[in-house]
């Protein structure tokens, strides 16, 4: 997905002078996925912790 390497976060570019939807299709569609798995990862820890409260 990232042309750029990077997988310890989201990592993007665009060209200079182009907005925020000027980017790689790839590089949204891995900070999409990125997004999805911290969203997944911190429903996950909530869930833990509910239980361990009750």
């Amino acid at each position: 997905m990232s042309l750029l390497g990077c997988f310890l976060g989201a990592g993007a570019r665009a060209p200079v002078g182009g907005g925020p939807d000027a980017g790689h299709p790839s590089g949204i569609a891995t900070a999409e996925r990125l997004g999805g798995r911290v969203a997944w990862q911190t429903a996950y820890l909530l869930a833990g912790r509910a239980t361990r409260a009750a």
